[in-house]
């Protein structure tokens, strides 16, 4: 993934875009997927092989120690159109995911934050397109990754 961050207007700003790879070793059954937002498309890039993701979150703070959190990511399942003898790239069902996250962050001291809000997910899977309104309370937002790899300067 790329990400470019820039505060603009008092928000900060990050703009991110990338790809995303499923090595599998061995035969993946088909039934294996999960067809949930959220889930679905995060899993069946182990099925497709890759996907792209991009997005962008706005921060900003609003009083004290209030912060704003918003974010849009998009993320897209491409799949290779066989039917197509100049092997172009189309997308097939269950291709693509909006997710939209809004929060208010409470941070209580530098070590410790609390979150609430709500995350809408919208996408085409493979029984049709489907939105989602899921509430978003978790205490302390923490993700870990199979592999991440980061460098600042």
């Amino acid at each position: 993934s790329l990400l470019m961050s820039k505060e603009l207007l008092g928000v900060n700003t990050t703009i991110k875009s990338g790809f995303d790879f499923g090595l599998v070793f061995g035969d993946l059954d088909a039934r294996s997927n999960i067809d949930l937002p959220i889930i679905y498309h995060r899993l069946e890039v182990f099925h497709n092989g890759w996907g792209l993701h991009t997005g962008v979150d706005l921060d900003r703070a609003l009083i004290r120690k209030f912060r704003i959190f918003m974010d849009l990511d998009l993320k897209l399942i491409p799949d290779l159109d066989t039917k197509s003898k100049t092997n172009n790239y189309s997308m097939r069902e269950g291709d693509y995911s909006i997710e939209h996250k809004l929060l208010l962050v409470w941070e209580r001291s530098s070590t410790s934050r609390a979150m609430i809000g709500y995350k809408l997910v919208s996408g085409q899977y493979p029984y049709g397109k489907q939105t989602r309104l899921l509430p978003y309370i978790p205490l302390l937002e923490r993700w870990v990754p199979l592999i991440e790899l980061q460098w600042l300067r």
